[in-house]
């Protein structure tokens, strides 16, 4: 609970006030916002900061609170008025989205212990949009066709390859448009009515063919 109040102090500073201090160790910014594409594999922050006492700071810990972020240290140890660098790499992989990640840092400036909240926060620009990304079929509606807009987002230099189902049952059709960068993605669902889930997958590469990246939706019989 205490970590989430301070997380949320560091959203709401001005810039002036995001100059923190914990103890000797001053940061140059708490908060740090990336918006990768979602082609990206890797999205990096770097918080920077100084220590600006009269003792050695040492950093016994940097934490965050989601395994898809990582956050190593070159050293542990600074010197009085020694600069230093939390760079925290967020793994994308399928994610979509918005993300908020908390980090939290722990030391000691001599004998007298310390703690900073470092907040990264990831909005994921997908570069295949689908409209709707989860498509639900009702336990009162008939199991009928329905149809998702695939979108290639303007000025990326990708081409569709190919459409899968991540479930067999389930038929899949992707139709062009007018607008080469506009399809109609068709789903059948299976029947007989039962629970069910298809990951649907579209994949698109790059137009010398020499990568090729996955983007993905959810259809679901309810």
């Amino acid at each position: 609970m205490i970590l989430r109040w301070l997380a949320l102090l560091a959203l709401i500073c001005s810039p002036q006030a995001c100059r923190l201090a914990a103890g000797a160790l001053v940061w140059d910014q708490t908060t740090v916002l990336l918006t990768p594409k979602s082609t990206d594999q890797r999205a990096t922050a770097q918080f920077k900061f100084q220590n600006t006492g009269k003792e050695p700071v040492f950093i016994n810990r940097v934490q965050p609170d989601c395994s898809c972020v990582t956050a190593p240290l070159a050293k542990t140890l600074y010197g009085p008025g020694e600069h230093g660098t939390v760079t925290a790499s967020f793994a994308i992989g399928h994610q979509t989205g918005d993300h908020t990640v908390t980090i939290e840092v722990k030391g000691a400036e001599g004998d007298r212990p310390f703690s900073s909240v470092l907040i990264l926060q990831v909005k994921i620009v997908d570069v295949v949009v689908f409209s709707p990304r989860f498509l639900y079929w009702k336990n009162d509606e008939p199991l009928s066709p329905k149809t998702v807009e695939v979108t290639l987002r303007p000025g990326e230099p990708l081409a569709l390859k190919e459409i899968r189902a991540g479930n067999p049952a389930y038929t899949v059709k992707l139709s062009p448009t007018d607008d080469p960068r506009h399809f109609t993605l068709l789903v059948t669902p299976p029947t007989p009515r039962a629970r069910s889930i298809c990951p649907i997958t579209v994949v698109t590469e790059s137009p010398d063919h020499a990568q090729t990246h996955e983007h993905g939706m959810v259809a679901r019989v309810l």
